[in-house]
């Protein structure tokens, strides 16, 4: 292997890594989004329980069932920030992840494409180190 093919097979497995790394970073960035997503449906879940029973209630429980749902309702409310960011992050991670498998890719058809011309160079100076058998033609013959 020439030095030009030892420095993209490290420059190659260096793009595999980089891939690897935003690969996980995307997986981690979409995870805490499913997470805070699963949080806010679970909150929306306790607003709808929230409701005071038919019959006669005290005014006391009433008065707790309006405070917890308006805690709730603040709670739903606090999450929209933190998942419309963590949707940014996750967005930008899958770009990233995207770009550094596009890098992955063309340095790999790249080191192919230089691996194949290397065996075509040695293929050439193995036939030109070979001895040459003369022929004569049959025009000479004449």
């Amino acid at each position: 292997m020439s030095n030009r093919q030892n420095r993209l097979l490290r420059m190659v497995r260096l793009r595999e890594i980089e891939h690897r790394v935003a690969k996980a970073r995307a997986a981690s960035a979409e995870a805490k989004v499913a997470g805070l997503i699963q949080i806010d449906q679970r909150l929306a879940g306790l607003r709808t329980g929230v409701s005071a029973d038919a019959g006669a209630t005290s005014g006391f429980v009433l008065q707790a069932l309006s405070e917890m749902g308006r805690r709730l309702d603040s709670a739903r409310a606090s999450m929209i920030e933190p998942i419309a960011e963590a949707s940014r992050r996750r967005d930008e991670s899958q770009v990233r992840r995207v770009r550094a498998q596009q890098k992955q890719d063309s340095l790999t058809e790249l080191h192919d494409r230089e691996a194949a011309t290397a065996a075509t160079l040695s293929e050439r100076r193995a036939d030109a180190n070979r001895p040459r058998i003369k022929t004569h033609s049959i025009l000479e013959a004449s």
